[in-house]
């Protein structure tokens, strides 16, 4: 009976063993699959954030300008424009419209931390970005490179259940699972033979541009038909701003009156036809209302491209994308002329 006790004993172990062995393998596989996907994105949108948070985290001057926004910002506003026009640095910190405007104020309540109060923030966003939620900005978390639990204590705290915060923490040990979709290119990539982008060479070519993304390829078929769906959508609409967005731009002009930094809220590009189209029209104008409700609240603030700056077709990758250099100037070249504008206003007003 002792033997068969023992050897009973002894084969639970081996299974005990050969369970740990392969759930341990198992973690370990989606651990590297984690870090290769996010150091050779199939999703640049993803790395996206990470890169950007890493440009900010590696930064080591302050700047004049903290620039903050979704895709539409990150590719039509240009530092370099702006400091041969202006004088002016700037962090184009911009990064894309599921990570909403929360992810924004983290990234300025995380300059303020490392330099201090910039001299001016904008924030650039597509009307798009304003109806997005919080799970899209929830499945970004683990590209920013904070300490774990850090959306508990930034401005505009994003809340999570106990079981999204556990999700969160596990995540990159069931990567394969969490990010099936970028499994499954890989692997068709690595049949075909394709070379995955490197997020970190691709961070230092952003950096040298101080956060800007130049993007040329565009396509006009897809401006008819992105710019048909959106009016399509929009028609009898007004917008439904999420509480994440609410939340996140009342943050923010709050802390234009606490750091003393001039605000300036800003609407994307758009493409001239959806803004002429008059499905679209009214939609847009609750846009305005809504971003004017609560940036009018701040002393510092101004909502800026009340009428968006609107391109033609051929300028466009999609209806609110531009491409370009002709274009990616004109955007920036505007911009500079509005802060101009509304400077002059301002020591006008103060004598």
């Amino acid at each position: 009976m002792a033997k068969e006790s023992v050897s009973r004993t002894a084969a639970w172990r081996r299974i005990a063993v050969s369970i740990f062995t392969a759930l341990a393998f198992t973690a370990g596989i989606n651990f590297a699959f984690s870090t290769y996907i996010t150091e050779n994105p199939i999703n640049t949108g993803i790395s996206r954030v990470w890169q950007k948070w890493r440009m900010l985290e590696r930064m080591e001057l302050p700047v004049d300008w903290v620039v903050i926004g979704d895709s539409t910002c990150g590719q039509s506003v240009r530092p370099d424009l702006i400091k041969s026009e202006t004088g002016e640095t700037v962090a184009n910190l911009c990064t894309v419209g599921n990570a909403l405007v929360t992810n924004g104020v983290w990234q300025v309540q995380r300059y303020i931390d490392r330099f201090g109060p910039p001299r001016r923030v904008v924030a650039l966003f597509a009307f798009e970005t304003f109806e997005r939620d919080g799970a899209d900005l929830k499945s970004l978390l683990n590209q920013i490179p904070l300490q774990y639990g850090f959306w508990r204590n930034m401005p505009a705290k994003l809340p999570l259940t106990s079981g999204e915060e556990a999700q969160r923490l596990l995540q990159p040990f069931y990567s394969l699972y969490a990010y099936n979709l970028s499994a499954k290119a890989l692997i068709r990539n690595l049949l075909d033979g394709q070379v995955a982008s490197s997020a970190w060479r691709d961070l230092e070519g952003i950096e040298r541009a101080q956060g800007f993304v130049m993007e040329t390829r565009g396509e006009v078929a897809r401006v008819l038909r992105e710019s048909e769906i959106a009016a399509v959508k929009a028609d009898g609409r007004v917008i439904s701003m999420t509480p994440e967005n609410k939340t996140a731009l009342r943050a923010l002009v709050a802390m234009s009156d606490e750091f003393g930094f001039d605000l300036y809220v800003a609407n994307a590009p758009i493409a001239q036809r959806l803004y002429a189209d008059r499905r679209f029209r009214p939609y847009f104008n609750s846009v305005n209302a809504e971003l004017g409700a609560i940036v009018s609240q701040g002393r510092a603030s101004r909502l800026i491209f009340e009428v968006p700056v609107q391109f033609p077709d051929e300028q466009l990758s999609d209806h609110e994308h531009i491409i370009g250099e002709a274009a990616t100037a004109e955007l920036t070249r505007r911009l500079v002329v509005e802060m101009r504008r509304l400077d002059a206003n301002a020591e006008t007003e103060a004598k």
